[in-house]
């Protein structure tokens, strides 16, 4: 039995596209994280009509709704997540699975601006870094899915993007010699403000 895997399952057009893939006895994935975009309980109402059938399987990724500041890791999108994807979709080519997590960072990214920011992002000028700053399909699809033409690069500012990591580190080293609370307990669950790490002689 062939799978698919439809993201936004409990949306218009993956409700109606699973419920007939499903009818002609594909094996179907759904992700979703029932967002209230538009009425809740009518994507419940659809997500419970799919779970009828056997071939059904369905993906909640909460991480995608919660408001920032927030943070994630490999406990959410590691090697486990990837295995069981790669698993699930064997007949999928490599090239067309990391296309798709492609888009789904990119998308993700996009929600988010769209969901918590108060301005038209038609109007705005985003500034990108890190690695993902060397992956043009990625910029392009930012670009693409957030509607933001004006896109940057933290090099265009004279910061590298590549010492984004190193930066951090350096900023927690100087706050952990002067003795300042360093985390965040409202992105890492910890329970109060503490100084991190130690100073090895």
């Amino acid at each position: 039995m062939k799978k698919i895997l439809i993201t936004g399952i409990a949306g218009f057009i993956g409700y109606h596209l699973a419920e007939k893939l499903l009818n002609n006895n594909y094996h179907i994935i759904g992700i979703d994280n029932l967002n209230d975009y538009y009425d809740p309980t009518l994507k419940k109402a659809r997500l419970n009509n799919l779970n009828k059938f056997s071939n059904f399987e369905f993906q909640k990724i909460d991480f995608i709704q919660k408001k920032p500041p927030k943070s994630t890791g490999r406990h959410e999108f590691g090697r486990e997540l990837v295995n069981d994807i790669i698993l699930s979709f064997s007949q999928v080519s490599p090239n067309d699975m990391i296309r798709t997590f492609c888009a789904f960072t990119a998308r993700s990214i996009a929600e988010n601006l769209n969901k918590f920011l108060n301005f038209k992002l038609s109007n705005i000028r985003l500034i990108v870094s890190g690695g993902g700053v060397h992956h043009p399909v990625l910029m392009e699809d930012i670009r693409k899915y957030t509607g933001i033409s004006n896109l940057k690069t933290a090099d265009e500012y004279g910061i590298s993007s590549d010492t984004k990591e190193a930066l951090l580190m350096a900023v927690l080293g100087t706050a952990r010699i002067q003795k300042l609370p360093a985390n965040m307990p409202s992105v890492t669950g910890a329970e109060k403000m503490v100084v991190l790490g130690d100073v090895l002689i």
